[in-house]
This record gives structure tokens, sequence and C-alpha cells, in this order.
């Protein structure tokens, strides 16, 4: 199963929260994105928790983004372009780093 972190980041790092994914890919990779809505116009509108099946979706606009595989990417069409990405490195620790 993979794991979903949601961390409250300051407004220097990005417009809204975070959610670090530990993908499904083989790679077991983690990936970071933005939570705000690409679609909406108001950076306050958040995306869902990912299911089981690794979609998130924004209730206002009514987007599915695909993060199975930590790309983000719409489903339905409505929005054009996927979430915000950003850098995700692991050191040695296992401690998880994230960069624009």
């Amino acid at each position: 199963r993979h794991t979903r972190y949601w961390r409250d980041w300051s407004s220097d790092v990005c417009s809204s929260d975070l959610l670090i994914y530990h993908s499904l890919d083989v790679n077991k990779s983690y990936y970071a994105v933005d939570l705000a809505c690409p679609k909406e116009a108001n950076p306050k509108v958040r995306i869902s928790p990912p299911n089981d099946l690794g979609l998130c979706k924004c209730d206002s606009c009514g987007e599915v983004y695909d993060m199975s595989f930590g790309q983000g990417t719409p489903t339905k069409g409505i929005a054009k372009e996927p979430l915000r990405h950003y850098t995700v490195s692991q050191d040695e620790n296992d401690f998880i780093f994230i960069t624009r």
C-alpha cells in the first residue's frame, strides 16, 4: 500500500499545502505536488487526499488527478495542466527533502 503524508508548508515553499506521495511504480519513488487545483482561480481550493487507487478529486471543478505514478495528471479533461510538481530527494537516513 502506498504512503501519504500531508503537511502545511509556509508560503515561501508553495502556494498551498503539499502532498508527498509514495507512488505505485516499480521504483517506489516519492513525489510531491501542490494541493491547489490548477484549474481554479482561487489558490485556496484544494484537491482531496488520494483514494486507494491514487486518485485525488477537486470538489470545486470536478477534475480527478491520477497520482498512481506521481504525476498528478488530470483524467477528465477539465483541467489542462497537472498538479504543480516539486523535487523530492531522500538522504541515507531516509529524511525526505522537498525543493522547487
